[in-house]
């Protein structure tokens, strides 16, 4: 056997450790992104309409993380009542270490995650938060207790308090 093919050889075992990191985030991505083909992912009939601060809110609501993940999603509705633009730029909530805006889309046959800086509604405008759309990505989920508050923040520093609901995505 040659000396120099050995250096570029992993053994199997950290092969297929490195790759079994990834497991969670596949099944969350998978999770998010074929939830909408199910009638088992229509949103939860508690707090279906906030009006907050000239956002109105419809069906928000939070899937209960798997168990072993600390990571789940967020959906809701959102439209601006007001006759200018607000530009959301950030999310958080006490019961969640950070929160960021996500989109997801189709590239080459595949579906792939991206963080979006900010999300922008003109007067008028209704922005979804679906599933195989935009969403809110939520990492280090610790015990959610319903209603889940959550604080999204605009580019003028103000804040629109949202209560969501928890909808687990096991239910029939």
């Amino acid at each position: 056997m040659n000396p120099a093919s050995l250096q570029y050889r992993v053994p199997a075992a950290r092969r297929y450790t490195r790759h079994m990191l990834w497991l969670p985030w596949v099944v969350l991505c998978l999770a998010a992104c074929h939830a909408g083909e199910r009638a088992a992912d229509d949103p939860p009939s508690g707090n279906p309409v906030q009006d907050v601060g000239g956002l109105h809110f419809s069906q928000p609501y939070v899937r209960t993380p798997l168990p072993g993940v600390d990571k789940s999603v967020g959906y809701f509705k959102v439209t601006n009542t007001t006759p200018q633009p607000i530009i959301l730029k950030a999310a958080a909530s006490d019961q969640i270490r950070a929160i960021e805006f996500h989109t997801t889309r189709e590239v080459e046959g595949m579906m792939r995650m991206r963080r979006l800086k900010d999300v922008t509604l003109a007067p008028g405008d209704t922005v979804e938060f679906i599933p195989g759309g935009r969403h809110l990505m939520l990492f280090g989920i610790g015990e959610l207790v319903e209603p889940v508050p959550i604080k999204l923040k605009d580019t003028q520093d103000r804040a629109y308090l949202v209560e969501f609901a928890l909808k687990d995505v096991r239910a029939p």
